[in-house]
């Protein structure tokens, strides 16, 4: 994913931090883990808002599980664009 996309997602996750308990982004530096966790509840806001904001993403890799997917910034740096 390009930079400035991952800053505007990176915003998207401080926003939806302070909203709700589930959906976070954690850092190696700041928290020791390098992950980004969207709650199940999250799933659909979190897909249009990727839709409508990094419009050339065609996708990227992820855990899924019950309680929502998570992924971290290599699986970002991974991402398929147009």
């Amino acid at each position: 994913m390009y930079k400035e996309d991952i800053q505007k997602l990176n915003k998207w996750f401080r926003k939806k931090e302070k909203e709700t308990l589930g959906t976070y982004h954690h850092t190696l530096r700041k928290d020791g883990e390098d992950v980004y966790v969207v709650k199940a509840t999250e799933m659909e806001e979190f897909a249009n808002w990727l839709k409508d904001n990094i419009s050339d993403l065609i996708g990227f890799s992820c855990t899924v599980g019950y309680e929502g997917i998570w992924f971290s910034s290599k699986d970002l740096e991974k991402s398929k664009h147009y």
